[in-house]
């Protein structure tokens, strides 16, 4: 079936906040046939998953193992806010082994990653058998992943892809930004 989530976080007003730490789990149904949209964490149309002071964000995605496409690990998007104040944030996304266009962890439509002094880590994987099998992807005007102060970014893409091509570890497109105050960033794709 068609937006089968693990976790699904929509729309204006729907708010996940904390001072304290905030863990995202979420994991796709189980392996479907030529189905597209299921992700394991989709965070989209302006919802805030966000904490304060020293709290700690994590958000785990596993996407469908689907012959379809579109099946990400964590995907945010349509403008959504992922954010932090000193805590860590940290997103880590896999795919299924199956189906095309999936991404470990996307991130698009405007969607603003963002700390004021904390660091930020994420790690896509890619095991699909088809086409267009990103690590992790970056793309769309006003898009943007920031470290404050003197928080570092760090992000690992990697694309195991065995199908006929485009099998990037890591994708930065159409002026999507990553950007630090005084921290360093690390990019590596595989």
């Amino acid at each position: 079936a068609l937006y089968n989530f693990g976790v699904w976080i929509s729309g204006a007003g729907s708010k996940v906040t904390s001072a304290g730490h905030v863990s995202i789990t979420g994991t796709s149904g189980a392996a479907v046939t030529n189905q597209s949209y299921n992700d394991g964490v989709m965070i989209q149309n302006s919802a805030e998953v966000s904490t304060t002071g020293a709290g700690n964000l994590s958000i785990s995605g596993t996407g469908a193992t689907s012959s379809g496409t579109y099946n990400h690990g964590v995907n945010l998007a349509g403008s959504s806010t992922v954010s932090t104040a000193s805590g860590t944030l940290s997103i880590t996304g896999v795919t299924g082994t199956q189906g095309g266009s999936s991404f470990g962890v996307a991130v698009g439509s405007g969607t603003q990653v963002s700390t004021s002094s904390g660091n930020i880590s994420i790690t896509g994987t890619s095991r699909i058998s088809g086409q267009y099998g990103y690590g992790f992807w970056l793309g769309d005007n006003y898009t943007k992943i920031r470290a404050g102060g003197s928080g570092n970014i760090t992000i690992n893409g990697t694309s195991s892809d065995i199908g006929s091509g485009d099998a990037l570890g890591m994708q930065i497109r159409t002026a999507g930004s990553i950007t630090t105050n005084n921290g360093n960033i690390s990019l590596t794709g595989t």
